[in-house]
């Protein structure tokens, strides 16, 4: 449904909603937000009264009957918990204004703090500008998502900034919103910039990707679960420019590289480097103790060596002996799947879920 919502946003607009500003930021951490043991609110307003009678405990999913009915900016249809209503009203009042939103101190690009949605975006732009950013925006999408595919519904927010010669989605941020004990708190920011790119979908799956250079290429995988949590299910660098079935001191560094990378690596265009991560974050700074840093990262890392096909190109035997005498695991193609089934189902990330269409989003717009 691509329906076109016009509504007075002068306070929003005087408040420099559509405008750039100035301020700090902060990096993201997982999880974000800890699950409550009652995440239901008992919130309804006037522009909801049409929906059926909400229920004071959350309801089984088992027993309950789709809703039926749209909002002042929402369809109902299909919800399959009478507890979505309360979660909705929630969000109705966020979107005309009224409501707030509250935000963790560890929130890319916005300070901690309860906001209505213009406080809310005024504050991205503060930070974004500090970062050379684009902050101008004439419009916000939003969306009823389904994290967990549980049948409560997250609200997601994307923020297409303009550059200054008019280009759309030169920078933009996508926001996902839910209850957590009867307040509204932001479970995440995420980005898109250039050379980069984000996507949401349906279900609370989050995909990113961007160049790291000439020669690499990075990738990360991420979920919302039911209970309003971000999991980091896996990332992958990619190394190019390889042309020896060994590490490159591109690929590792310092001390550990003189154990692992041969004199006679030679740079080419035969293969490529996977490195994965399963969510490791390493306790070293990757700018003042960047030795330390690359060698724990590497120990912690599942590497694949494959040739410029996606074709498993194996290192000799005693060359992955070496590695994994010095920490360092390389495996094939198969392993790294089966690994990467693992850590999704350890989420809840199934197949439908990866699988999730891109939300139906809604432009709010001013008249």
């Amino acid at each position: 449904m691509r329906r076109k919502i016009s509504i007075a946003l002068t306070a929003l607009l005087s408040a420099g909603l559509l405008a750039g500003c100035a301020g700090g930021s902060t990096p993201t951490s997982e999880p974000v937000n800890q699950p409550s043991e009652n995440d239901d609110t008992q919130v309804v307003t006037e522009d909801v009264a049409e929906v059926e009678e909400t229920t004071e405990t959350e309801a089984d999913p088992d027993e309950t009957t789709p809703m039926v009915g749209m909002s002042r900016f929402f369809d109902y249809t299909g919800w399959s918990t009478e507890g979505s209503a309360d979660w909705i009203a929630l969000y109705e009042d966020f979107i005309a204004g009224s409501g707030t939103v509250s935000v963790g101190s560890e929130t890319r690009h916005l300070t901690e703090g309860e906001y209505t949605l213009a406080e809310l975006v005024e504050n991205m732009q503060t930070d974004l500008e500090n970062y050379g950013l684009p902050t101008t925006l004439s419009e916000i999408d939003y969306a009823l998502i389904d994290c967990g595919k549980d049948g409560f519904p997250e609200l997601a927010l994307k923020l297409p900034f303009e550059d200054e010669n008019g280009y759309q989605d030169a920078s933009t941020d996508y926001v996902i919103i839910r209850p957590f004990q009867g307040t509204l708190s932001v479970v995440t920011v995420e980005e898109t910039y250039y050379r980069t790119e984000t996507s949401i979908n349906e279900y609370g799956y989050i995909n990113y990707g961007g160049s790291g250079g000439a020669t690499q290429y990075y990738s990360e995988n991420k979920v919302v679960t039911a209970d309003g949590e971000l999991y980091s299910l896996y990332s992958e660098t990619t190394y190019f420019g390889i042309g020896s079935l060994a590490f490159s001191p591109d690929v590792i560094y310092g001390d550990l590289a003189s154990a692992v990378v041969p004199g006679d690596f030679e740079f080419g265009d035969k293969y490529e480097i996977h490195a994965y991560n399963f969510g490791y974050e390493s306790a070293f700074d990757p700018s003042s103790q960047p030795e330390e840093y690359s060698a724990d990262l590497a120990k912690n890392r599942v590497y694949v060596f494959t040739d410029n096909d996606g074709n498993d190109a194996m290192p000799d035997e005693a060359y992955i002996r070496l590695c994994a005498d010095n920490g360092i695991s390389i495996v094939s193609s198969e392993d790294i799947k089966t690994m990467i089934g693992e850590r999704c189902a350890l989420y809840g990330a199934t197949e439908d879920i990866l699988a999730g269409e891109e939300p139906d989003w809604d432009p709010l717009t001013a008249s």
